[in-house]
């Protein structure tokens, strides 16, 4: 019974990381950004969506918007510590300690901010809160979660966006169509080709 747990588990899991993996290749293919700016864009907003669940209790709201915000800048400067280890540890060639704490710490609160974004939703409702307040809730916390689970994929190092390759591309096409050679004038004349014999 256990086994048959951990086996759906770890299949939900993979499930999971192999969308955020393919997320981050995409976003990176496209705006050149990493898995950090990704990740730390997604906790830039779920606070927004935490707070908005109080929506018709402001000081609440208020309450719950400093929380999570706090909780968010918290969570965006880990991101960014984890990054440049995983950066500097590929360039050597070797693994940081630190990074793997981290991801696994990424486990715990992927699972944990989409377990209380279900939990916590659900008590709303049942307290009679307003339907939109659980949904604003539910939404917020699985963004967070996505931002974890973001942040376990492989490092992509930055690059040019799409448009700025797309650019270099047309200058370089350009450049080197003005680099061909010019084609030189052949004077032509009257020719019998059948004998050889230049016609005057």
């Amino acid at each position: 019974m256990i086994e048959k747990i951990v086996d759906t588990a770890k299949v939900v899991d993979n499930g999971i990381m192999f969308i955020a993996n393919k997320s981050v290749s995409a976003y990176n293919w496209t705006t050149g950004g990493t898995k950090a700016n990704l990740a730390n864009g997604l906790l830039t907003v779920a606070p927004i969506m935490e707070s908005s669940a109080s929506y018709e209790k402001p000081a609440l709201a208020l309450i719950n918007g400093v929380i999570w915000i706090f909780n968010s800048h918290v969570s965006q400067e880990r991101n960014l510590f984890t990054e440049e280890r995983e950066s500097r540890a590929m360039e050597g060639g070797m693994l940081d300690y630190s990074a793997l704490v981290y991801t696994n710490i990424n486990i715990i609160l992927g699972y944990g901010h989409l377990a209380s974004g279900i939990f916590i939703s659900q008590i709303l409702v049942n307290e009679n809160w307003n339907s939109l307040s659980s949904s604003f809730f539910f939404a917020g916390q699985t963004i967070r979660a996505a931002s974890h689970f973001v942040m376990r994929t492989d490092y992509l190092p930055p690059k040019k966006n799409i448009l700025s390759r797309t650019k270099d591309k047309l200058t370089d096409l350009v450049e080197s169509y003005r680099k061909q050679p010019e084609l030189s004038p052949i004077l032509l004349t009257d020719r019998n080709y059948l004998s050889g014999e230049i016609l005057t």
